[in-house]
């Protein structure tokens, strides 16, 4: 028999929309003076102010390795991320399969929707810890490349729309497997995570690695760069090669990567080509822009901005006819933010249009 707070996290997983549901679970945490509960509800009444961000941004940063119980013992904890008080994203470090082992079904994993483990943990260790029906919310895995075959006939409750893989070369040999595992094929998005440091060359090894294992690009919406290293031409190279994508797999209708905490993706439009370019700035701050923003003097929206900017300039020879901005809830452009972005992808001399949040700015 399972407990009430168990219960109510399974139906909050089912129904993440559920305020009432998401009162009732912070009340029975108030009770007992634990300080998830008032996040929990401030988050559920909706857009906070700036006072009331900032107090569940502490909170959750003082309390969160403690929110997460048992899970801590395989967390790497700066980057697993809560949302509204709830865990969201559990990014796991190299551990014993014992320590999986033990976790098996544990009731904080139902609202999670982003599991990332590292490539040196091998997916056989972890037919238990992903068979475990709590885990049927994923929208997003991520694992090791080395070893995706052990996967081949594991029964697994979700299906998840994006699996990232990973590789600490250039993906030469490690994507063939995939087309095997029924997993990775019931997904739209296809992540890439590499090791590489990111650069023009580096992106025609990866772009030959995918041509000449191509088989395993069909039947994927997306194809989607995870670069944990690397430079703003190494960004743009990657986007310039959508191009090249369409002619040899015309499956694919989007092609991005994620630089930082900027995630940029061309989309096709009814003539075929990706002129469509969508900036994604809604992610969470990153530990790292943290760190080296303050240091650097600027806020990481500054930078994140920055980054987006340098790259529209490279992507000039795109002649990209739409521009799409997405942010945050409840965030918002400054004028001088949007006047660098807007000018910035007037260099692509073909521009027709330009939104920010579903908002035209341009024409």
């Amino acid at each position: 028999m399972i407990d009430r707070e168990t219960a109510l996290l399974v139906q909050l997983a089912e129904r993440p929309e559920d305020r009432a549901l998401r009162l009732v679970f912070a009340d029975g945490l108030l009770e007992r003076g634990d300080p998830r509960g008032e996040v929990i509800a401030l988050c559920a009444r909706g857009e906070l102010s700036l006072t009331e961000a900032r107090k569940v941004a502490r909170l959750t940063t003082q309390h969160g390795p403690s929110w997460l119980g048992p899970l801590a013992a395989v967390a790497e904890l700066p980057r697993t991320r809560f949302v509204d008080g709830f865990l969201a994203e559990l990014v796991c470090a190299s551990r014993s399969p014992a320590h999986f082992a033990a976790l098996v079904g544990e009731p904080r994993l139902a609202t999670v929707s982003s599991l990332v483990v590292p490539p040196s943990q091998q997916p056989s260790e972890l037919g238990a810890f992903l068979g475990h029906p709590v885990l049927a919310g994923l929208t997003n895995l991520e694992l090791g490349a080395s070893d995706w075959r052990q996967l081949r006939h594991a029964r697994l409750p979700m299906r998840p729309p994006r699996v990232a893989v990973s590789s600490w070369g250039v993906f030469e040999r490690e994507l063939a497997p995939l087309a095997d595992v029924a997993l990775v094929r019931g997904a739209r998005t296809l992540g890439l995570s590499t090791t590489e440091f990111i650069n023009a060359l580096v992106v025609q090894d990866l772009f030959e690695a995918l041509i000449a294992q191509g088989s395993v690009l069909q039947g994927f919406d997306e194809v989607q760069l995870m670069a944990r290293y690397g430079v703003l031409e190494g960004s743009a190279a990657w986007l310039l090669a959508a191009d090249r994508l369409g002619r040899a797999v015309p499956e694919v209708e989007a092609w991005g990567v994620e630089s930082g905490e900027v995630a940029l993706t061309r989309t096709r439009g009814d003539d075929g080509a990706f002129g469509h370019l969508v900036i994604d700035l809604s992610r969470p701050e990153g530990q790292g822009e943290k760190q080296l923003a303050p240091a650097a003097g600027r806020t990481s929206t500054e930078v994140r901005i920055a980054t987006a900017a340098s790259v529209l300039v490279l992507l000039g020879p795109a002649r990209l006819t739409s521009v799409e901005v997405k942010l945050a809830k409840g965030a918002r452009l400054r004028a001088r933010e949007r006047s660098t972005l807007v000018a910035a992808a007037r260099r692509s001399g073909s521009l027709e249009r330009f939104t920010v949040q579903g908002e035209t700015v341009l024409p």
